[in-house]
C-alpha cells in the first residue's frame, strides 16, 4: 500500500496521459485486496488482541471507498481526453491533474485512518 498517488502529477504534467492510466489501472486491484485485507484485520483485532478497532476499520473502510471512487473517475477523466471529449490538452491535464491531486490526499486519509503500530496479518493494535 505504499505507492502513493503523487507519482502520478508528473505524469500528467508531462502531458503522459496513457501511462497515467496504466498506472491507474495497475494500482487499483492492488488497492483493492489490500485495503479490504487490511480492513478486515482491523475488525478482527478484538479476538485476537482484545482491542476493539472496529471503528477504525470503519474510517479506513470509508477513506478506502473514496480513494478507489476517486481513481475510478481520474480513469474516465483520462479516457475522455484521449478521445478528445474535454477538448484541448492543456484544460483536460488540468483537469486530470485536479482529480490526481484529490486521489492523493484520499490515499494519506486512507493510510492515516490505519493505526501506526497496526501490522496486518499479526492483527496487532
Amino acid at each position: 500500500l505504499q505507492k502513493p498517488c503523487a507519482a502520478l502529477d508528473g505524469l500528467v504534467l508531462g502531458g503522459n496521459l496513457t501511462k497515467v492510466g496504466i498506472e491507474i489501472l495497475d494500482m487499483v486491484p492492488r488497492l483493492t485486496v489490500d485495503g479490504r485485507v487490511v480492513i478486515q484485520d482491523l475488525n478482527d483485532a478484538k479476538a485476537s488482541t482484545g482491542v476493539d478497532l472496529s471503528m477504525k476499520a470503519y474510517r479506513a473502510e470509508s477513506a478506502h471507498v473514496e480513494l478507489l471512487n476517486k481513481l475510478g473517475q481520474c480513469d474516465i477523466l483520462i479516457g475522455q481526453a484521449l478521445g478528445g471529449q474535454l477538448g484541448a490538452p492543456a484544460p483536460a491535464q488540468i483537469q486530470i491533474l485536479s482529480d490526481v491531486k484529490e486521489a492523493n490526499a484520499l490515499f494519506e486519509e486512507f493510510m492515516n485512518s490505519i493505526p501506526r503500530d497496526f501490522n496486518p496479518g499479526n492483527e496487532k493494535g
